[in-house]
């Protein structure tokens, strides 16, 4: 499972096509997964969270081989 933070925003989204497109399994961790109804069909997973409260990381990378941040955030935080 791959996790991409900020999964919705113009860098995230292509980011997640792109992946969803070689095979792999996404997780889309966005604050707003509302509009991203593109992706979850195509096979991604939808997270709402906040990339700035510990606890909504923790829950979205849960059981993930990699994260990766597209997210603009001014903080993003590491669990």
């Amino acid at each position: 499972m791959i996790v991409v933070a900020g999964g919705t925003g113009r860098l995230g989204s292509r980011l997640v096509e792109r992946l969803l497109v070689t095979g792999n399994r996404v997780r889309v961790f966005a604050r707003d997964t509302s509009c991203a109804s593109t992706l979850s069909g195509a096979g991604a997973e939808l997270f709402d969270g906040d990339v700035r409260d510990p606890a909504s990381v923790a829950r979205a990378v849960e059981g993930s081989a990699v994260v990766v941040s597209g997210s603009t955030a001014s903080s993003v935080v590491v669990a």
